[in-house]
């Protein structure tokens, strides 16, 4: 067992192990360079930024003030406070009286960085300068290095510096994996500003500028290209402008780049902002575009490959997510799609074909070309290969053809299914993607394919063939000696603590959320335990969990979140079965990484029928078996020209595990009760914590119109008169997420609070009369009970305008739902009412919607999940 968890701890804890001893090195340099000190050749003004950086500024000034370049005599630092209202000024302070000739402090109100460098500027009295921000740090050899090269090439003419940029983040990770660190292959490069042509530079951060050539040029930050790219804008006119300077690459020189865990970076949070899509493509890329041409009478290729590296993220953004610029007007929508074309009119298709920068991949370039150039195809076509197992195949490739045909270049191979999925950019078809699931036959000695008679590459794990053979795609897919070796050992030996004699081996494991059962899974659970015994069975549960005792009482077969045995029993299983694709559920022990130690296979049973298009959120899971409760919401996921990777062998038409106990167990009986059951919204949240279902609170959640409207609605008096009328109870049961915030609500006596702890999920849909909801999906519960629902979708616009993870999908709230919509207090009222007065009565035209949207309402939903996990064993 130690074995075992050892080999897999060293793995994940690798690139830490790693980086902390860099980080004890950082610490170790920093006090021995405090007395090795150098004299130098050059001096350096730094101008840095300050806006509300108070945790950072320490670590910033220990890195300058213990460059092994003698600080006092080459070093001179320009703060420019732009209007912190944190300490930042009090600890600049108390680093200018230690080092008053070489520490300037300004002050300025707050207006952006642009202006506060521009503002440093006039502070900067030596002829190499560099912004560096105060929020980052650089080695303590970083001035000398650059100091030295100067130094050796004065006589060539080096007009600007770049320094290799290095990411850290605050668990003191260093990662040399920015995506241009490739110009730092050889330890010091240089090129002519004439020649740059795949040396591309976006940051001023960690590059020397000669101040006389900003003078002379007249080259400032412009104030209008925010929320970001004034970088990026600056230095390329600076290059531009100064066609006859050299420009060199230093990699010994390290500037470390802060990635906030918190996610406070400009960077981060920039995507909110309108600015992002028009002033940056305006003012910063079609600006600088149009410069160069002035310059040149043509865009050199590295400003197109500049700005072509900035464009990729707007793309993986917004493809088949356009309802993530819904903060823009249709106007400025309109605007930033032409900004794009002009854009693109500069770019040629031969950079677009050859960029291999920013995660741009063959499928962005065929859709680049396809958007923006008028041309339907690269010259050549790429098959990726997904998956194998006994002469069955996954593939897929890319096409912008909707009738793309393949070639398997044999007669034995065939399609056995296949879908063909759609993306989308701001309405427009990007390009197409073929999944196809196929039998090649009898095995060959190689695979060879083609799409539309074009020249086609096969891919396997990043790796390109003009011909592939069988050995190579057997002896990726097969597990390793290891794994075989691992997956045959006896569980006994592994683990102290087995739940039951049986072991680990060939297991099913269910689980719902880490701190809760009573949903899909643990019904499935219930139905193999009373059906078939002979299949070895657990269910993983965190032990402080309200549920535990209650299924420890009822035999289950537990195993604690997070113990070996929970780590061993997935290593052994044979099948993860959950109703939640949440990390500590898919990733516990990380599957892409990990695959030579786990076979299972994950079936994913669903927590919410699935109405909305959430396609972003699960093509990151692999899923192999995915139930699915009605024949509309089966056609949105399996079918053609959805957003969902997943074709009809991973998606099964079954209904859900728990929906069986819930018809069984509806007694028609009139509790007169009536339910509030809203659902959360992304943006009212903190983020997860420690990748469970936990969330940091909002400290300003009581200021949110999610709030506002809620609690205005259970502290109404009309409420109040309505309920005593008709004699009524009111149950308030908020989102787990939701659930935290309860004791802000102020809810009257009257109305009853509850949470998973206090009643049985399944027994309060029972138990209820009426449901008052807005888009939870629980509202499917009371349709397939025939139960009233009316919705209170008061933020309809804001949350599918990005307020949440919502992206509208087949289901239309107008034609669609199970009750009356209503978008003020006193519509709900109203309606509320009616409904009472009709002794609970539902219209009919509701009542069809219930009755025809789900496929089955026989209880035997357990019975056909159980028969599509097993026929899995006939389709590997």
């Amino acid at each position: 067992m130690q074995i075992l968890y050892t080999i897999i701890k060293k793995v994940t804890k690798r690139i830490l192990t790693h980086t902390k001893i860099q980080e004890k090195k950082y610490k170790l340099d920093y006090y021995l360079n405090k007395v090795c000190k150098r004299e130098g050749t050059y001096q350096y003004t730094v101008i840095s930024t300050v806006y509300n950086v108070e945790k950072y500024l320490e670590m910033f000034f220990e890195s300058m003030t213990g460059q092994t370049l003698y600080f006092e005599k080459h070093i001179h630092l320009v703060m420019v406070d732009d209007g912190s209202s944190d300490s930042s000024a009090e600890i600049i302070g108390k680093w200018q009286k230690k080092f008053p000739n070489n520490i300037t402090y300004v002050k300025k109100e707050n207006g952006g960085q642009a202006s506060a460098r521009n503002l440093g500027m006039q502070y900067a009295k030596t002829e190499w300068i560099t912004y560096i921000d105060s929020d980052d740090f650089v080695d303590h050899r970083y001035f000398e290095e650059v100091d030295t090269f100067l130094r050796q090439h004065e006589n060539e003419d080096i007009g600007l510096v770049s320094c290799n940029f290095i990411y850290y983040e605050n668990n003191a990770i260093f990662q040399d994996t920015h995506p241009l660190n490739y110009r730092f292959k050889d330890v010091e490069s240089i090129v002519s500003s004439t020649k740059m042509q795949q040396f591309i530079q976006l940051a001023v951060t960690s590059v020397f500028f000669k101040k006389s050539l900003l003078v002379s040029k007249a080259i400032e930050f412009r104030k209008d290209i925010r929320p970001n790219f004034e970088d990026g804008h600056f230095v390329n006119r600076y290059i531009i402008e100064n066609e006859h300077i050299h420009i060199a690459f230093l990699k010994k020189a390290k500037y470390f780049y802060r990635k906030r865990s918190d996610r406070t970076s400009t960077l981060d949070t920039s995507w909110k902002s309108v600015g992002k899509f028009l002033d940056v493509p305006q003012n910063g890329y079609l600006d600088l575009i149009n410069i160069a041409k002035q310059e040149y009478n043509k865009v050199p290729h590295y400003i197109q490959r500049t700005v072509l590296y900035n464009l990729i993220s707007h793309f993986k953004l917004l493809l088949n997510n356009a309802y993530r610029l819904n903060h823009l007007s249709d106007t400025q929508k309109k605007r930033y799609e032409h900004f794009l074309q002009e854009i693109f009119n500069n770019i040629d298709i031969e950079t677009i074909s050859t960029f291999e920068l920013a995660g741009c991949q063959y499928y962005h370039k065929l859709g680049f070309l396809n958007l923006y150039k008028q041309t339907q195809s690269l010259p050549y076509q790429i098959i990726y290969i997904d998956a194998y197992a006994q002469s069955k195949m996954k593939i897929h490739y890319y096409h912008t053809n909707k009738t793309a045909t393949i070639d398997f270049h044999s007669n034995e191979t065939t399609i056995l299914t296949q879908k063909k999925r759609k993306y989308d950019f701001l309405g427009k078809t990007f390009v197409y993607e073929t999944i196809a699931w196929i039998n090649i036959g009898s095995k060959k000695e190689s695979l060879q394919f083609s799409v539309d008679k074009q020249k086609t590459y096969l891919e396997l794990e990043g790796y390109r063939y003009e011909d592939l053979p069988m050995s190579e795609i057997e002896k990726h897919f097969n597990m390793p000696f290891i794994g075989k070796v691992l997956n045959h050992i006896d569980t006994h030996l592994l683990t102290l603590q087995t739940p039951s004699k049986r072991g680990f081996k060939d297991t099913w494991l269910f689980i719902d959320r880490n701190i809760q059962a009573d949903d899909n899974a643990e019904h499935l659970y219930r139905y193999i335990a009373d059906n078939h015994p002979e299949i070895n069975i657990y269910f993983i549960l965190n032990k402080t969990s309200h549920d535990w005792v209650r299924l420890k009482n009822d035999r289950f077969n537990l195993i604690p979140l997070g113990s070996f045995a929970h780590l061993f029993a997935v290593i052994q299983a044979k099948y993860l079965i959950s109703s939640h694709v949440d990390y500590y559920v898919t990733d516990f022990i990380p599957r892409h990484y990990f695959k030579p130690f786990l076979k299972y296979k994950f079936i994913y049973l669903q927590h919410g029928v699935i109405k909305d298009d959430l396609s972003t959120r699960f093509n990151t899971k692999e899923i192999d078996c995915f139930t699915t409760s009605s024949q509309r919401e089966y056609n949105s996921i399996a079918g053609d020209d959805n957003h969902y990777k997943f074709t009809p062998k991973e998606v099964v038409l079954t209904g859900f595990a728990r929906h069986d106990a819930l018809l069984r167990n509806n007694i028609s009986k009139d509790h007169k009760t009536i339910l509030i059951m809203p659902t959360w919204r992304e943006s009212l949240v903190g983020h997860l914590v420690d990748g469970g279902s936990k969330r940091t609170l909002n400290s300003n959640f009581a200021k949110t119109e999610y709030f506002k409207n809620w609690s205005s609605l259970l502290q109404s008096k009309a409420l109040k008169k309505i309920v005593y009328q008709y004699g009524y109870n009111v149950i308030f049961f908020p989102h787990f997420n939701i659930q935290p915030y309860l004791p802000l609500f102020n809810i009257p006596k009257y109305i009853t609070i509850l949470s998973h702890q206090g009643i049985s999920i399944q027994e309060l849909f029972q138990q209820s009369d009426i449901m008052i909801t807005d888009y939870s999906s629980v509202a499917f519960e009371m349709a397939i009970l025939q139960k009233e629902v009316i919705y209170y979708q008061f933020d309809h616009e804001q949350v599918f305008g990005g307020g949440h993870i919502y992206q509208a999908g087949y289901f239309n709230y107008e034609k669609d739902s199970f009750g009356p919509i209503c978008y003020q207090q006193k519509e709900v009222l109203n309606t509320l009412e009616a409904f009472l007065k009709s002794h609970g009565k539902v219209p009919q035209e509701y009542m069809d919607r219930m009755q025809n949207f789900f496929a089955f309402h026989d209880m035997n939903n357990c019975q056909r999940i159980y028969t599509a996990i097993q026929n899995l064993e006939n389709t590997k």
